[in-house]
């Protein structure tokens, strides 16, 4: 059996209480972990490590993963913008959920599969392209 904070720690700090269970975490162990301060509860059914970083754990929130300008941002890419809302991933029918204080720009595509975290470089450079456009695109596909 799991540690639920170890095991969301293996996930990348973030996950949906579902993907814990099929580890063999269950809801009660969910529950007190929480109580006990060791991870905390984002939103019914989402969960996170304290280290998480506050970028991702607004997406999580909001329903998705971080993308866009500010997921390559967070990956360490040059980006035009200065720092924007939270860019979110949630999927072509994905549910929003917000949260106090969101500022969160909700991005639908129909293809991939979302997962809570940052985007890769290639999908996040795709949804900066049908955000923000050829000009800001191709500043940061260009850029070495």
């Amino acid at each position: 059996m799991f540690d639920p904070h170890d095991l969301l720690t293996r996930l990348g700090g973030l996950a949906q209480g579902a993907q814990l269970q099929d580890y063999g975490v269950s809801r009660m162990q969910l529950s007190r972990a929480v109580r006990n301060g060791q991870i905390e509860r984002l939103r019914p059914g989402v969960f996170a490590t304290h280290g998480a970083a506050d970028a991702e754990r607004d997406a999580a929130r909001h329903g998705g993963a971080l993308t866009c300008a500010a997921a390559l941002r967070h990956l360490g890419v040059w980006v035009m913008s200065t720092e924007p809302p939270p860019h979110v991933w949630v999927g072509r029918r994905g549910r929003v959920y917000p949260h106090s204080g969101c500022r969160c720009v909700s991005h639908y595509f129909r293809t991939g599969r979302v997962r809570f975290g940052v985007v890769d470089v290639e999908t996040a450079l795709l949804h900066l392209y049908r955000c923000e456009g050829e000009e800001s695109f191709f500043a940061h596909s260009s850029r070495r």
